[in-house]
């Protein structure tokens, strides 16, 4: 998978970002905490960065980028959710 590169800005400032792939499957760790608990504390993350995306700043790309993003988030949250 490629890597897409853009910039998300906010309250001010401008933050840098790069989204790669994920590791293979069988190289993540285990987590230190409950399954539970960490998709939380990555909903807090990404509505962290998501509250801090303002597309009126955004070049077409970026706005492109972002969206494909969050729709890559979306049907894994789906996929998930429906999953047993």
């Amino acid at each position: 998978m490629k890597a897409i590169r853009g910039k998300i800005a906010g309250e001010g400032c401008t933050v840098a970002m790069t989204l790669t792939a994920p590791p293979a499957a069988d190289s993540v760790p285990e987590p230190l905490f409950s399954r539970g608990e960490v998709i939380v504390q990555a909903g807090v993350l990404l509505a962290s960065v998501v509250d801090g995306v303002r597309f009126d700043q955004l070049d077409d790309t970026e706005v492109v980028a972002v969206m494909a993003a969050l729709e890559g988030v979306g049907r894994k949250v789906d996929g998930a959710s429906v999953r047993r």
